[in-house]
């Protein structure tokens, strides 16, 4: 096989990440900075990270509010167990270390405006 049967294949592999650069690019400018501006650091990060997996996808990458709660969940457990380490024996102790993390987003919010 010579170098020139592949060019089409190394094109359509290009076009495809530059495709994928676009929609993630219109979604950083557009739902991501608002997700950027009304939510914690760690909600947005896991945002990105589901907005770069969509943008191969399609023309225009929108999370919906559903898929922006699963973030938020996802941020709320990887910061959980940063804080508080293995899973609690009980719902109460779970919970109110929930809420002690979004209580350390909220106070993190606010020494930084």
């Amino acid at each position: 096989m010579s170098d020139t049967d592949d060019t089409p294949i190394r094109q359509e592999l290009g076009m495809r990440a530059a495709r994928k650069r676009r929609n993630f690019y219109a979604w950083v400018q557009g739902q991501g900075a608002k997700i950027k501006a009304a939510r914690s650091p760690a909600v947005y990060n896991a945002c990105v990270l589901a907005a770069a997996s969509l943008s191969n996808h399609g023309d225009r990458v929108i999370l919906t509010a559903e898929q922006i709660k699963v973030c938020e969940d996802r941020a709320l457990s990887a910061c959980r167990v940063a804080m508080f380490g293995p899973l609690p024996r009980t719902n109460e102790q779970w919970t109110d270390q929930i809420e002690q993390v979004r209580a350390s987003w909220t106070n993190s919010e606010r020494a930084a405006a």
